[in-house]
């Protein structure tokens, strides 16, 4: 609140804004100096020279601008604005004409004593207005959150494609036993709800800090509110629009292919786009500017990119730049978080292939945005996060002859079980596989740094002797290149290999299409529905990283390793070592570096650091990630695979900073310019705003829900009754239809986590009913 002076008048008090502060009484002016305001800034107030004390007595945070700052609001009794720094912000004044309005920036206009207006008359009493909801949001329980009836008109109007989500009922098919079978099953299950990773049933994908009863967690699960499939691009507007008239946040799901449960929060309208139109289409594309591209393909807001290697494969003459899982969104967030790939070392990150965008704005309004259109969200968009600046319905990748590429694989079979309760490396590991590893960090560091561009990949591990890598080029150059070197390793081992199960694996092919694996119809007829492959194969004809849904599949930090980092070999390797031994933490990931290294850091949204790594290491716990921050002070997380954003500071601001380092500020702005409202909130994203927990459910009425034993929940199964329900004791929740006839109650018995012969039971009336807890009969 603002302060002010002691001795002013009452009309100078009226006269007050929480942004502007009265001098003191009888001085309307300090000697030809407006009357002094408060700043926001947080700065120091500035001493005013010449002028009398009571300017200069002004609380801290006010400074006095001389008259001939000032652009004149016209005539008295209007008095000037008063210029401040562009970091402070003010509201319009009511009774001033339009150009004290103008004044950009500007202060208050305030009415020096003398002039202030009388006092309005008091209004008439009447009741308070209901209490605004907390934070910019209308969320599940507030007054102003959408009845039945609303969400039932939109769900009309994009053909019956609107669910109620926050129930365990919906979260059934997430939590069925056994898991679906793939994450292409998991994709498509729960209306949107389910993800790869069980554990996002919670912000940051973290099981372990939650109660262990699952009662007492309701209302914290990061589940979204109610889901919207969406099939078009007037149906996003659609959406968009209703949740702007609400007041409703919205999330963006595309494949939910994200180690943080970035695509879908709690409280919010999840625009799910899984099954919005299909695109896949390759030719000639002239952008904005009127440069030509000759061979490019288009990719749809949901559309997963095994369905785009299908498309390449089918034409035969093209391969396009993408995710190492056939599962991954290619339109989503792996493109929007910066999109590594096996061939980001020869061809360019994601970001440094996409050409075009079409996305739908918070405004509702549709917009291109290339290299001359739109520029600030095409730089937005190029590595900003997903979820965070429009929902993108389609993108124009530009697309690269086909080439032969050959894959190497090595694998450890056997490694010993480490000792858990070790405090020595001679006591965790054997002392035949301390060798192994130890040698296996040697050529680690002698490769990573100097590896040929052409080379690229993935599970580049210096924890353990494994690697997924491929290289442009025949298997004749790829040994002579860099495999000689691991065949020579290998064989100096000796039985050691044997013993652990070391083997290196070559194969070459006419594309990189062709030796994806599991793939090919060899495999695909061995699949059968409820098989691991059977959905990928039906969609795409291979199943390559499309992960079995797990309770354990998950990450922790990564870091993005500068290659400075490896110009001193001993040091790295002690490093290394620590990592492994006393944290028992710590694993290779993607290779980088290569061309990424030409583009320039400022070139797209992507943290600067990425320009510089040479590879990425992945930590599972809090200390691997506190050691990452010592050798590696200038670098950042690899932010696609990075998913505890509070490892890395205790607020959105502080993380964020970390992510994103020199280009925070300017997406800052763009989500100030293009969502001011932050309509779009994503955990992990730009603008991101925590969202309250909610006890209630996201669909209106009066729900039940309580923890049973199964012979419990089998007698109940048959029974009407709801327990612990929201309505009182001696009353029962009624379900009515709209046109007044009764409804049937669903009730359900639904599995949850815990061991032994617990489950849930639920029940709740049907989303579009209207409900009521009427007297026990």
């Amino acid at each position: 609140l603002a302060q002010t002076c002691a001795t002013a008048n009452d009309a100078c008090l009226a006269a007050c804004t929480p942004a502007q502060s009265c001098t003191t009484s009888p001085v309307p002016v300090c000697n030809g100096y407006a009357p002094c305001a408060i700043l926001n800034s947080g700065e120091p107030s500035l001493d005013c020279a010449g002028t009398p004390p009571q300017c200069d007595q002004c609380v801290q945070y006010i400074e006095c601008v001389p008259c001939a700052e000032f652009m004149l609001c016209d005539t008295p009794p209007n008095p000037p604005c008063a210029t401040i720094p562009p970091i402070c912000s003010s509201s319009k004044c009511s009774n001033v004409p339009p150009a004290c309005n103008d004044c950009i920036p500007f202060i208050e206009c305030f009415l020096s004593p003398s002039m202030a207006p009388p006092p309005p008359p008091s209004p008439p009493p009447h009741p308070p207005p209901p209490p605004s909801p907390p934070g910019p949001y209308c969320v599940p329980g507030d007054p102003c959150w959408p009845s039945a009836s609303v969400w039932a008109k939109l769900n009309r109007t994009i053909g019956g494609r609107v669910f109620a989500l926050s129930t365990l009922l919906a979260y059934e098919a997430c939590l069925a036993s056994p898991l679906p079978p793939s994450a292409v099953d998991a994709s498509d299950a729960g209306h949107g709800i389910c993800p790869p990773n069980p554990l996002c049933l919670f912000e940051e994908c973290l099981f372990e800090n939650l109660p262990n009863d699952m009662y007492e967690r309701w209302g914290k699960w990061d589940l979204p509110a109610y889901s919207a499939e969406v099939h078009t691009i007037e149906e996003v507007q659609d959406v968009v629009r209703f949740a702007n008239k609400h007041k409703v946040a919205l999330s963006i799901k595309s494949t939910g292919h994200n180690y943080a449960g970035s695509s879908a929060m709690k409280g919010t309208l999840l625009l799910w786009m899984r099954n919005y139109k299909k695109y896949g289409e390759i030719g000639e594309f002239t952008d904005s500017c009127g440069t030509q591209v000759p061979a490019t393909i288009s990719g749809g807001g949901g559309q997963p990119w095994g369905e785009l290697y299908k498309a390449a494969n089918d034409d035969g003459r093209y391969m396009v730049v993408g995710g190492g899982s056939a599962n991954v969104g290619c339109c989503g967030g792996w493109l929007m978080g910066g999109g590594l790939s096996a061939f980001a070392r020869s061809k360019g990150m994601g970001v440094d292939n996409v050409l075009q965008f079409e996305l739908v704005l918070a405004s509702g309004d549709v917009v291109t945005a290339d290299a001359c259109s739109n520029t600030d969200l095409f730089w937005a968009l190029r590595g900003g996060g997903g979820g965070s600046f429009g929902v993108v319905t389609k993108v124009i990748y530009k697309l690269h002859p086909v080439f032969q590429t050959t894959v190497a694989s090595l694998d450890t079979y056997y490694p010993p079980r480490g000792n858990d309760e070790a405090t020595s490396l001679q006591e965790f590991y054997d002392e035949g596989y301390l060798h192994v590893l130890n040698s296996w960090m040697d050529l680690y560091l002698e490769a990573v740094p100097d590896l040929d561009p052409r080379w690229g990949g993935h599970n580049f591990d210096f924890a353990s002797p494994t690697f997924l890598l491929y290289f442009v080029g025949s298997a004749e150059e790829a040994w002579l290149n860099f495999l000689i070197r691991v065949r020579e390793w290998i064989d100096s081992l000796g039985d050691l290999a044997e013993r652990y199960g070391i083997y290196l694996t070559v194969g070459e092919g006419a594309s990189y299409s062709s030796l994806r694996s599991p793939a090919g119809p060899e495999y695909c007829e061995t699949q059968k529905p409820g098989d691991y492959g059977y959905t990928a194969c039906q969609r795409f004809g291979e199943a390559q990283d499309v992960n079995y849904p797990s309770w354990s599949w998950t990450t922790g930090t990564t870091i993005l390793v500068p290659r400075r980092f490896f110009q001193d070999k001993e040091g790295a390797k002690r490093a290394l070592q620590y990592m492994v031994f006393p944290l028992k933490d710590g694993g290779g990931s993607y290779l980088l570096g290569g061309v990424m290294a030409d583009v320039a850091a400022d070139a797209t949204a992507v943290n600067p650091a990425y320009r510089t790594a040479a590879t990425v290491i992945i930590f599972g716990s809090y200390p691997g990630t506190e050691v990452s921050k010592i050798l590696f002070p200038e670098s950042a997380p690899c932010f696609n695979h990075d998913s505890k954003p509070s490892w890395h500071g205790s607020t959105p601001a502080e993380w964020q900073k970390v992510y994103w380092g020199a280009q925070l500020e300017r997406l800052n702005r763009i989500k100030d310019t293009y969502d001011p409202a932050r309509r779009f909130n994503s955990f992990q994203g730009i603008g991101f705003t925590s969202m309250p927990d909610t006890t209630g459910l996201g669909a209106p009425g009066c729900g039940a829900f309580t923890k049973v034993y199964t012979e419990a929940a089998v007698a109940y199964a048959g029974n009407d009754t709801l327990v612990f329900g929201a309505c009182t004791a001696g009353q029962t929740c009624q379900c009515e239809a709209a046109n007044g006839i009764a409804s049937r109650r669903s009730l359900l018995f639904a599995p949850v986590l815990e061991e032994g012969p617990v489950g849930w039971l639920e029940a709740g009336c049907e989303i579009y009913d209207e409900t009521r807890c009427v007297p026990d009969e």
